[in-house]
């Protein structure tokens, strides 16, 4: 270890600092019996149809053929 005497006989008073702390207050817990959820229903806006490029797709990987 590099040590020195002066390290070991450091004076801990220029070491401390005083910090200021809270303590926060427990959590609360309830209990519930049941959990119920609610859901909306709402309208979608439309801008414009949505073009999937299914002109450009090679079909014949999927072609069903019978022997």
């Amino acid at each position: 270890f590099n040590m020195d005497i002066k390290d070991i006989k450091n004076d801990k008073k220029s070491l401390k600092s005083i910090r200021k702390v809270r303590v926060l207050p427990p959590l609360r817990t309830i209990i519930l019996k049941k959990i119920r959820h609610e859901y909306k229903i709402g309208k979608n806006k439309y801008s414009k149809p949505i073009d999937f490029k299914l002109s450009e797709v090679d079909y014949t990987k999927y072609e069903s053929i019978m022997y």
